[in-house]
């Protein structure tokens, strides 16, 4: 059984300017993982701008709970909005490495639902210890064009921070690619995003020649037991 996200009162709900919703994050028992066994009730109220309103039902599951289809759409969605960028970095695509990292059982999914459950978005996360502190990294945000500029993106980030709070990570992490620039604006301005000290630009032994950086974000967790953790000293390393 995965976590579910369950949306209040209805799962079903309109993505509109303003929205209140209560989001109960379920582990279920006895699983390895030492996040499994948390519960969290979340109330919050999330302000979206949106030229059209959007009908969604949003999951959130471990990979081994979703129908394979779904991660196979997943898999197809991002070769399409990414492979292009990874031929132009150092990283190259590499299709059998994508597939396994995707369906890695260590895996969770935001997945979005339009009104005939087709799905429209996603994004793959993970539970994840980074230089000794306890984060959750987002290895994926994806959208398909139909719901892009609505707000959709933003507002699964702004579940991914919740589950982040809920689960007392330290951060929020992700990887963008520096020629994605509309990517990286969006993380770094609109949702106010840092470049991590783990960042190849950080260490001094990239400089300009690496084609990604690595954001994060502290919780509010995080932001408590900030510069405590590895004595200060950096962890990162380079990009080749």
């Amino acid at each position: 059984m995965g976590m579910h996200c369950f949306v209040h009162p209805q799962r079903i709900y309109s993505v509109s300017r303003s929205m209140k919703f209560i989001l109960v994050l379920c582990f279920p028992h006895g699983g390895n993982s030492r996040f499994s066994q948390r519960h969290r009730l979340i109330n919050s109220h999330v302000d979206l701008s949106s030229h059209s309103r959007l009908n969604l039902q949003i999951e959130c599951k471990r990979v081994t709970a979703l129908n394979p289809l779904s991660v196979e759409w997943a898999f197809e969605l991002t070769r399409a909005n990414m492979q292009t960028l990874y031929e132009q970095s150092e990283w190259g695509w590499k299709e059998r490495e994508k597939r396994e990292e995707m369906n890695d059982e260590r895996a969770w999914y935001l997945l979005a639902r339009d009104a005939d459950s087709s799905p429209v978005a996603f994004s793959h996360f993970r539970f994840d210890i980074e230089c000794g502190e306890e984060v959750l990294y987002c290895y994926e945000v994806q959208l398909e064009s139909r719901v892009r500029r609505k707000g959709l993106g933003k507002f699964l980030i702004q579940i991914l921070q919740l589950i982040a709070n809920s689960t007392q990570m330290k951060k929020v992490m992700l990887t963008v690619f520096k020629q994605n620039k509309g990517a990286y604006q969006f993380f770094r301005e609109a949702l106010q995003f840092e470049i991590d000290e783990t960042s190849p630009s950080m260490s001094g032994c990239c400089g300009d020649d690496c084609s990604y950086e690595i954001l994060s974000r502290r919780t509010k967790h995080g932001e408590a037991s900030a510069g405590h953790t590895h004595g200060g000293g950096h962890c990162g390393g380079c990009c080749h």
